[in-house]
Parts: structure tokens; C-alpha cells; sequence
């Protein structure tokens, strides 16, 4: 019964640390769209690729 306790516990931990993780990266992430978009519009160049098909 405690070792099932204790797995548990870990995994709250695991998923715990996961999901800070994953805040921790959408942050980043939304930072470095926001700077793309000031350095597109301050540069005037684009820097994203054009998404679709090739022609």
C-alpha cells in the first residue's frame, strides 16, 4: 500500500514539474513570436516562412 502511495506521489510530482515546464516554454515561445513580429515591422523584412504549398 505504501509503494503505491509513493509512486503516486511521484508521478503528482513528474506531472507537476511537467506542466511548469510546459508554462515555462509557451512563455518563452510567445516571447519570441513578439519579437519576430517588433523585428519584422521595425526591419520591415519578414523573417517567418509563408506556410502552404510550394509553387
Amino acid at each position: 500500500m505504501k509503494k503505491e502511495a509513493d509512486q503516486i506521489k511521484a508521478l503528482k510530482q513528474q506531472l507537476a514539474a511537467a506542466e511548469k515546464e510546459n508554462q515555462r516554454l509557451k512563455l518563452k515561445n510567445e516571447g519570441l513570436e513578439i519579437m519576430i513580429d517588433i523585428a519584422e515591422n521595425q526591419f520591415k523584412i519578414p523573417i517567418r516562412k509563408k506556410s502552404g504549398p510550394k509553387q
